[in-house]
């Protein structure tokens, strides 16, 4: 069973594609209007505050039109509700501590404290939050879980999230080759690129980047050290 990425972060983050793509039709409508007007010396959308990608202009804040000059009402509130927070747990695997990083209710990080610097100051440590992250990974490493269900909310290039998609492809116990798994995003001569969005995966273990190893049968590289990707792939083959 794969696991699902969120198609859109931000829309993931607001709660509602919907509402996000509703926002962002509004903001196009509104960013083209004041272009036109601005190219004609007229005062863009009478007058207004800032706008960013999560405050845009509602079209049900417009009021119409007064004397050929579009009237907006004030703002009352923003579109969009406020970003989740970080929050973070520590989980004690065989391998050494790790730290749990979500955004709401997505992972979006899984981190070795002894390659990491500290958490941020703001970020708030909550292990209820990541339960069901610490829940699978005690049962992976017991050998009772072969997937993980969980939602992940990774960030990265396109490129990147493809070749992180392609690898929770790969089943457990088995492996594949760096140019298998340029083949697999469509990028046939790709080996070296697929083999850096390996070493930038933030989430090893639940996106198991381990399972890429060299064509000639060696372990390739592995960010977290060799030591630890020959302990999870030991791990499978039980």
């Amino acid at each position: 069973m794969g696991v699902p990425f969120l198609a859109n972060a931000l829309a993931f983050a607001e709660g509602s594609s919907l509402a996000v793509y509703h926002a962002r039709g509004a903001f196009d409508e509104w960013a083209s209007d004041c272009v036109l007007r601005k190219k004609a010396k007229e005062t863009p959308c009478g007058r207004q505050r800032e706008t960013n990608h999560l405050n845009p202009p509602n079209r049900a804040e417009f009021l119409g039109d007064t004397a050929g000059q579009r009237v907006m009402m004030p703002f009352m509130s923003p579109l969009l509700p406020a970003r989740p927070a970080t929050s973070y747990a520590l989980f004690d695997s065989p391998m050494g501590q790790l730290r749990l990083v979500s955004h709401g209710p997505a992972l979006v990080a899984i981190e070795f404290t002894e390659h990491s610097s500290p958490p941020d100051p703001l970020w708030k440590r909550d292990e209820k939050t990541l339960s069901q992250a610490i829940r699978q990974l005690k049962e992976y490493f017991s050998g009772r879980r072969r997937a993980f269900e969980l939602l992940l909310g990774p960030t990265g290039t396109p490129f990147q999230l493809d070749v992180w998609q392609a690898l929770q492809r790969i089943p457990f116990g088995q492996t594949r080759s760096y140019s298998e798994v340029a083949r697999d995003v469509g990028r046939f001569r790709a080996q070296r690129a697929v083999g850096t969005a390996n070493g930038r995966n933030p989430l090893p273990i639940v996106i198991p980047c381990h399972r890429v190893i060299a064509a000639d049968g060696g372990l390739g590289g592995y960010s977290c050290g060799l030591d630890k990707k020959r302990f999870l792939l030991s791990l499978e083959q039980r």
